[in-house]
């Protein structure tokens, strides 16, 4: 990005605080960004960055070279996204053209993360869960609504915990049920692998123990036994394979994978 040149205006606060705005230029003339400095020539302060035509593109507040607060987004004038920021993730609202909200969601170091909810005339028309695969942002489940807020099945693809128990005791045997709702649903098998030892990124998974379980018409039995109390995660996946078609007297077959990470609380 070339500007042509830098405009420094100096702003006194008290008699220790200095801080001074820098305006850098496109070639064109028009603003390219305002924003101001401190004497360590850190960001600080108010921070707007100007497409080429002179609309607004990013505004925020920058304390110690990192925006806090919020960031504001502007698409042809008018607000696209907010990012509100924390210390360790982001809430973005996303915004369509004409000002409704058209998606709400969390990031983490720039990976989506956890539900994120997706509206169509100011109503949740979806909502599709991510996880943080390893460091890669991986979309895991998806609920597709009706105009009644009722699931499509059809369209649909997530697990659901039936009988787990909100705590268990030590060596007691646990035994609980997942319900996996495919697209596919009878034109299909799955499978799970689970683990109590996997990571929370999920990176170490062909390091550790690690078993596998049939579904009976996609529902699954798990079962564990802890000696230790404490907060335990349950992690794994399920493994489906889909008919797809037949071609020629061959088949064709889709895979997929959903991810889950099951707390269980031992008392």
């Amino acid at each position: 990005m070339k500007y042509i040149g830098v405009l420094l205006l100096t702003i006194l606060f008290g008699c220790q605080n200095e801080t001074e705005q820098k305006i850098e230029y496109y070639p064109n003339g028009k603003v390219y960004r305002k924003y101001y400095v401190n004497s360590k020539n850190e960001y600080d302060g108010e921070f707007i960055q100007f497409n080429e035509d002179g609309t607004c593109f990013k505004k925020g507040n920058i304390k110690n070279n990192r925006f806090v607060d919020s960031i504001v987004f502007f698409e042809k004038n008018k607000i696209s996204c907010i990012e509100y920021k924390s210390n360790t993730d982001s809430v973005f609202l996303k915004y369509f053209e004409n000002g409704q909200l058209h998606s709400s969601g969390i990031e983490l170091n720039r990976i989506k993360v956890g539900k994120w909810k997706f509206y169509t005339n100011n109503k949740i028309s979806s909502e599709i869960e991510y996880f943080n695969l390893c460091n890669k942002e991986y979309l895991n489940q998806g609920w597709f609504y009706d105009n009644q807020a009722k699931i499509i099945r059809d369209r649909s693809n997530y697990f659901q915990i039936i009988d787990k128990k909100k705590s268990y005791k030590k060596n007691e045997n646990i035994v609980y049920h997942v319900k996996y709702h495919s697209i596919w649903e009878k034109q299909s098998l799955s499978s799970a692998i689970i683990g109590t030892e996997i990571n929370d990124n999920f990176c170490n998974m062909k390091e550790v123990k690690l078993d596998s379980i049939l579904s009976k018409e996609h529902i699954f039995k798990f079962n564990f036994i802890f000696s230790k109390s404490g907060n335990k995660k349950i992690r794994g996946y399920i493994r489906e394979f889909g008919f797809i078609e037949e071609v020629k007297d061959d088949f064709v077959f889709q895979e997929r994978k959903v991810y889950f990470d099951i707390p269980i609380v031992i008392e």
